[in-house]
């Protein structure tokens, strides 16, 4: 009889384990899931949702007047980088011996637009980027699944928890 969960899952192999240990990260997402909004769980209107964020917006990238009249132009999909990955199914990393990496994983990075101001710099802030902002990549957005749809609705959740919904400041 198998004492630790190692000796478990060598006997029941790597595609099983996986399997196991993706029901239950999806069981305590679900659980992480409790009290938030419901859109987040929905592919589209995550999108929508993400694109429209203020974390994602340009002060005015189509002219001066219609920034001064508060319209805004989202940057999400500039500031929104994919990449496919082969990883680990076990460890669900990449690993240094490549015909471990089997199973296949969508990987997002995501950076909220930031506005530099003089006091930022030490120096004026050109016109040009007062209205478009700067791109970043923020670490704590880091996104990854083995769906891009499901990526999304994590990255999602994670803009929710750092920036909260549009009704809320960022800071």
């Amino acid at each position: 009889m198998a004492k630790n969960w190692n000796e478990i899952k060598k006997k029941m192999g790597p595609e099983r384990v996986a399997k196991i240990e993706k029901a239950a990260q999806e069981v305590m997402q679900e659980r992480l899931d409790e009290g938030k909004p419901k859109f987040l769980s929905n592919f589209y209107l995550t999108w929508r949702w993400l694109v429209e964020h203020p974390a994602f917006q340009a002060k005015g990238r189509m002219g001066r007047e219609l920034a001064e009249k508060g319209f805004t132009d989202s940057r999400f999909a500039e500031v929104l980088d994919i990449d496919v990955q082969k990883v680990n199914p076990i460890t669900n990393r990449v690993d240094e011996d490549q015909s471990l990496n089997t199973q296949t994983e969508i990987w997002l990075e995501c950076g909220a637009i930031w506005n530099p101001t003089e006091e930022d710099l030490g120096h004026p802030v050109p016109e040009q980027e007062q209205l478009i902002g700067a791109t970043c990549h923020d670490l704590h957005l880091d996104s990854s699944a083995e769906t891009f749809e499901i990526a999304i609705m994590n990255l999602g959740r994670l803009v929710y928890e750092k920036y909260g919904d549009y009704e809320q400041e960022l800071s």
